[in-house]
This record gives structure tokens, C-alpha cells and sequence, in this order.
């Protein structure tokens, strides 16, 4: 391995610790200014810099083993392709499984930043399908698949501006929740609730003329044991946006 590779590949190794460690100010010495993250499935979507780099207090990883990885340097560019087994959660949604991910590097100014990450999911979860012809489905599907790949820009256009969403059960964090910011708000507090192992999975979708529901399944390590416990969510939902949500779930343990 040249210089160049081996410069390269202590790079990759220091914005992996920074993913797992949460380092948002270590993540941005390592990215180009025009970085982004740029997915093709489950759906096509592109992450900048700024929405990673919000991102990342949200990405739990709990394992990351790099089970094959090729670095090529070429002049003034790089590539980095890795397969890569993750065990993580991303803003609560359950991200575990093989990846295929490619990483563009260029040199500026004497240093390489990371310009594109290309991930790809080998394995991962399919939501379940319910009536795929009912279009409130179609609407809570992107809205979940967003969240699953991360893109919160499409999630808060999806979600009306004025929405609220109204939390009856956990009792602590009983109340009502106004617009993306308030949703994100309430996240954080179930997040910290539950604590850092949290995740859901969306069981079953339903779908009537004006709301539609969602059965989850949460979930967190206790003291080494899994807990799992129940969330109803009621959406109404007008043309292709949410208007309102109803949270109601049980008690943990």
C-alpha cells in the first residue's frame, strides 16, 4: 500500500470512530464541503453535508465490522469500497444489516475529504405491504421508508406544517406536539426514555376514507434483556400529507 492508500485508509478509519462515537466536529474535519450521502434503495435519495451532520447525534451504532474493503487511488482521487456489517438505529429506525458502501476521496489542498458515500443495503427489512392500492398507505409507507433511509427532508414535507401530534400514553410524555420540530422533539424524549438500544418495526398498516393507523413494535436492551411493547399511531391524512397523529402505547416491561 502507497502513501497515498495508507493516508487514505487512516481517514476512513477515523470518520468510522467518528460515526460511532457521534463526533459531529470530528466528522466535519474528515467531509469535502460539498459531501453527500446518496442512496438508491429502498428509494433514490440524496443527503448534504449539513442534513449528515444533523444527523448524527441519531445514529446509534452499536456494531460496525468491515468484513472486506479495496482502496484505490488514482492522481488526485480515491475510492473506498468496504462491505461492511452494521448493528445501528438512525433516528429509532432499526438500520442493521450488510452494506455495500463506496467512499469518492479528494485531495484538496494536500488533504483528502471525503466527497460521496454510495451505501446500499444487502439485507434489510421490507415494510408490510397491507392494501398497497390505498393511497393514505402510500403516504405512511414513504413517510416510514424516509425515516429508514434517513431523509428527513422528504419526512417534514410529508408531515403538514401545522400537524400536531397528540401523546396520551407513556403518561410521562403525555401531551401535544406541533409541526416536524415538535415530532422530532417528542423522538428525542422517547429515545431518552427508553434508552440508547431503541427501535421500532412497523407490524401492520391500516388504511380507511380519512386516517390510517400503524401497529410497531418497540424495543430496547434491558440489563441484557430484550424488551418489546406495543405503539397504536393513528394518522389523518389529507391529499399526500399527514395533518394529525395520535400516539397511544404500553407501558414498557
Amino acid at each position: 500500500m502507497d502513501e497515498d492508500a495508507r493516508a487514505v485508509a487512516e481517514l476512513s478509519l477515523r470518520w468510522d470512530r467518528a460515526v460511532q462515537e457521534r463526533d459531529v466536529s470530528d466528522a466535519q474535519d474528515v467531509l469535502h464541503e460539498d459531501y453527500a450521502l446518496v442512496l438508491v434503495r429502498p428509494a433514490k435519495a440524496v443527503m448534504t453535508r449539513e442534513q449528515w451532520l444533523a444527523l448524527l447525534p441519531d445514529y446509534v451504532v452499536d456494531e460496525w465490522n468491515i468484513r472486506e474493503q479495496v482502496i484505490d487511488v488514482d492522481g488526485d482521487v480515491a475510492a473506498v469500497l468496504q462491505r461492511v456489517d452494521m448493528k445501528a438505529t438512525v433516528a429509532g429506525q432499526d438500520r442493521s444489516g450488510t452494506f455495500v458502501t463506496s467512499d469518492l476521496w479528494r485531495r484538496v489542498n494536500g488533504g483528502w475529504k471525503v466527497w460521496r458515500r454510495h451505501s446500499t443495503p444487502l439485507s434489510s427489512g421490507e415494510l408490510p405491504a397491507g392494501d398497497r392500492d390505498h393511497p393514505h398507505l402510500d403516504v405512511l409507507r414513504r413517510w416510514f421508508e424516509a425515516f429508514e433511509r434517513s431523509d428527513l427532508e422528504t419526512a417534514r414535507e410529508i408531515l403538514a406544517s401545522d400537524a400536531v401530534l397528540h401523546v396520551s400514553k407513556p403518561s410521562h410524555l403525555k401531551g401535544d406536539y406541533v409541526g416536524f420540530v415538535g415530532f422530532l422533539d417528542f423522538y428525542e424524549r422517547r429515545r431518552a426514555a427508553a434508552g440508547p438500544h431503541f427501535r421500532y418495526r412497523v407490524d401492520e398498516l391500516l388504511a380507511g376514507d380519512k386516517s390510517a393507523a400503524a401497529l410497531l413494535t418497540l424495543s430496547r436492551m434491558m440489563d441484557d434483556t430484550l424488551e418489546e411493547w406495543k405503539q397504536i399511531a393513528f394518522y389523518r391524512i389529507g391529499g399526500e400529507q399527514i395533518l394529525a397523529m395520535w400516539f397511544i402505547e404500553e407501558e414498557p416491561g
